[in-house]
């Protein structure tokens, strides 16, 4: 017996001019100089529009965002030098 998988649907944006797509996989994310960033989950729109914001105008002019900008839950081993 063959079981489908019902397809996930895209929340809608909070509000018409909010920086952010919902992207199938459950993230909120954007494109930004050609790659595509992700912010945080469609749960919580609030972190990830901070997140955005924190980090938007560094990955616009094409730098890495600052460690003191990034918002992460903990830390990658390759940033515990």
């Amino acid at each position: 017996m063959l079981l489908r998988r019902r397809k996930r649907r895209n929340p809608p944006k909070p509000y018409p001019s909010f920086p952010l797509t919902p992207h199938p996989n459950g993230p909120w994310c954007r494109k930004i100089r050609g790659e595509i960033r992700f912010f945080g989950v469609w749960e919580d729109t609030d972190t990830a529009l901070a997140n955005h914001l924190h980090v938007a105008a560094d990955l616009h002019s094409g730098r890495r965002p600052s460690p003191q900008n990034l918002h992460l839950q903990g830390f990658a081993v390759k940033d515990a030098r």
